[in-house]
């Protein structure tokens, strides 16, 4: 029954749409329609799903998820002739989007929450636009990618090599790395790994080890990360400080906020190494806050170099 409802409120989006009438809202609770809409989202049905959900928003303007995804619309890049498109085979834990002839591969570490800040289809609106090859990446166990992808290898140095050859096989020559909140340390640990240019990293954390993390938020996250690989370095600024090259890295944050300050700032005085803070945010989404300041294509394209 719950197949038949879901697809009776996608044709009622559909055929409201189409007439340009707002959605009657019957049938279902508000957390059905919005898993419906959510769905449209996340599969790069962007018109529609805008289209579902700022009815979602006028229906129930109390409702935060709606606000929040149409303050994305609001601010996302239009649709472009000729832009790899991309829809979100949630929750596959690698997937690749080829630009042919791109020398560059960039590669996404999603978050614990296993997007990147927002749906992973919207953010390809950012992306597309590169002249880069695309691997998105989710980490289904957790660990901030220390243990790697299963689906690629059964530790991090297989996952490290199955990624080189993908990249090699997409025919790119450099490697820039973005990840958010757990998966921004995926994205600097692998950026080192993997030789990358460049390394991009948005409230992310930056050192794992138990004392570090004591008094913050990802105190538990560290016991685990300490317990499943003993005596692994999981300071990544002594990693970044002994490698001979290490990657340029951009580590974004809420100047507010406690924990990703704490974290970024540890890597403050490396070489390569830019803070960037956003001045007076206090939240975890820092790529939205340098959206609307209009930083965020510059820092894409800084460490592109595009």
């Amino acid at each position: 029954m719950t197949d038949e409802v879901h697809q009776s409120i996608r044709e009622e989006y559909a055929e409201a749409f189409a007439s340009g009438r707002s959605p009657r809202f019957a049938r279902a609770n508000l957390a059905t329609w919005a898993y419906v809409a959510d769905e449209l989202v996340q599969g790069g049905e962007l018109e529609l799903a805008a289209y579902a959900v700022r009815g979602l928003r006028e229906a129930w303007p109390d409702f935060a998820w709606a606000k929040t995804i149409v303050d994305l619309f609001e601010v996302m890049p239009p649709d472009e002739p000729g832009v790899p498109r991309f829809g979100d085979d949630f929750p596959k834990p690698v997937q690749v989007v080829r630009r042919e002839g791109a020398s560059a591969a960039f590669l996404v570490f999603c978050g614990a929450k296993h997007r990147i800040g927002m749906p992973l289809s919207m953010f390809h609106r950012w992306l597309a636009r590169l002249p880069v090859s695309l691997i998105y990446l989710r980490d289904l166990t957790g660990l901030c990618y220390l243990g790697g992808i299963p689906e690629l290898g059964a530790d991090l140095s297989t996952t490290i090599a199955a990624l080189g050859a993908l990249v090699r096989d997409l025919g790119a020559r450099r490697i820039v790395c973005y990840g958010n909140s757990a998966g921004g340390y995926g994205a600097l640990r692998y950026g080192i790994d993997l030789a990358a240019d460049a390394v991009i990293c948005m409230g992310g954390l930056a050192n794992l080890s138990v004392p570090f993390n004591r008094h913050l938020h990802y105190a538990n996250t560290a016991l685990r990360a300490e317990a499943t690989f003993p005596g692994a370095q999981l300071d990544l600024r002594e990693l970044y400080r002994s490698a001979e090259s290490p990657p340029r890295a951009w580590l974004a944050y809420g100047e507010r906020n406690w924990d990703d300050r704490i974290h970024s700032e540890h890597m403050a005085g490396l070489d390569g190494v830019t803070l960037e803070p956003v001045a007076g945010y206090k939240g975890h989404n820092s790529a939205l806050e340098l959206i609307r300041a209009g930083r965020f294509d510059d820092l894409l394209e800084e460490a592109v170099g595009a």
